[in-house]
């Protein structure tokens, strides 16, 4: 299990760097916000389409689809993203008190040539052997492979995917007592952004958790756009490859396309053109 690591993890690691609005502190703070949003309804449906018709299951189909978004935005084609896991796969675990939390290190190359489907079900392998290893603490690990630490961001990768498995809107029964929901408005951002997903019978939620020392709102709001315009076009062309991929609203296509491009004038009736 350690050999696997490492060998996983060896060589110069990436670091994605994503275009921020303002400068990285020297040190985190933890700062953070959060964007909660869902897809519209056919869209909803399709992703879930393809899932099924792929059998890669959600968490790998979304996994695939940040990774080639971070791709997009950033360029950078070794990508390393964390996920959370319980920890709790053996039986004799199953009954214990205690908090088996750990994290993986979940490392995947793209290739612009390559298919999306090609892609996710790389993801998706590299993901179920990950899973099957996850007993290794992440904190050795990190220890382990001695690379340089650096307080303004955390170590090894700095983008979150997990999935949310209690849906906060879900009201208890307590007999004849009512329950509202009541949110924490207070967001810790440990990472610079978490991608998390909540699969409901009425449509799967996503958000977005962001540090808020370094991407503003509408930044994140517009990430938010471009990942819906990605989930529209990969379930629309799953075989169209990484690097051709869309994730640019109508809005921002007619912009570049056509106002960017309306470049015509009049030449003066009163003077030769040289």
């Amino acid at each position: 299990m350690k050999v696997w690591w490492h060998e996983r993890l060896s060589g110069e690691l990436p670091a994605l760097n994503l275009p921020t609005d303002f400068p990285r502190p020297p040190v985190m703070r933890y700062r953070g916000k959060y964007v909660g949003f869902g897809l519209p309804g056919t869209l909803d449906s399709a992703l879930r389409y393809l899932v099924r018709n792929r059998k890669t299951g959600m968490f790998a189909t979304v996994l695939a689809l940040v990774k080639v978004l971070l791709y997009l935005y950033t360029g950078e084609t070794d990508i390393i993203v964390g996920t959370p896991v319980a920890g709790r796969i053996r039986p004799e675990t199953e009954d214990q008190i205690g908090c088996y939390l750990n994290t993986l290190a979940l490392r995947d190359r793209i290739s612009p040539e390559e298919s999306f489907l090609s892609f996710l079900k790389k993801v998706a392998g590299n993901a179920a052997e990950a899973y099957d290893r996850q007993f290794y603490p992440f904190d050795r690990q990190a220890d382990e492979l001695a690379t340089e630490r650096n307080l303004s961001r955390h170590h090894l990768f700095d983008v979150m995917v997990f999935e949310v498995l209690v849906d906060d809107d879900t009201l208890l029964e307590l007999g004849d007592t009512e329950t509202i929901p009541v949110r924490d408005i207070t967001v810790r951002s440990r990472f610079d952004i978490g991608f998390s997903f909540l699969l409901r019978d009425d449509g799967i939620r996503f958000g977005i958790e962001y540090n808020s020392d370094l991407f503003r709102e509408d930044t994140i709001t517009r990430l938010r756009d471009h990942f819906t315009e990605l989930v529209r076009d990969v379930t629309a062309f799953p075989e169209k490859s990484v690097g051709e991929l869309n994730l640019l609203t109508p809005a921002e296509l007619y912009q570049i396309l056509v106002r960017w491009n309306d470049t015509k004038t009049d030449c003066p009736a009163d003077i030769s053109i040289h």
